[in-house]
């Protein structure tokens, strides 16, 4: 379902990968979200809101990333760089 309404508001966007590790240098979500929560969407759409947007990675606090793009090559591009997820929240966590 998050997937669904994502390709909605981005409609540039064509494809799109989910995983359980972290993308170096990629902006992170602000709310910790079980899996598949539909609030995902609001917290991505809170830094990526523009709906002529055609591609974007992002990772999701407290379990993955998700990325989009318009071309399978660009998706690949975009997750390049994956990095072993090893609670990377606490590198997130507010001081």
């Amino acid at each position: 379902p998050v997937q669904a309404r994502l390709f909605g508001l981005y409609p540039k966007i064509r494809y799109m990968l989910h995983g359980h590790v972290y993308l170096e240098e990629a902006p992170t979500t602000h709310q910790i979200l079980p899996c598949g929560a539909l609030n995902e969407v609001d917290e991505i759409w809170n830094v990526y809101h523009d709906t002529e947007l055609s591609d974007f990675r992002i990772n999701l606090r407290g379990h993955g990333f998700l990325a989009g793009a318009s071309t399978v090559a660009k998706l690949r591009e975009l997750i390049e760089r994956l990095t072993p997820r090893h609670c990377p929240e606490i590198h997130f966590l507010p001081t």
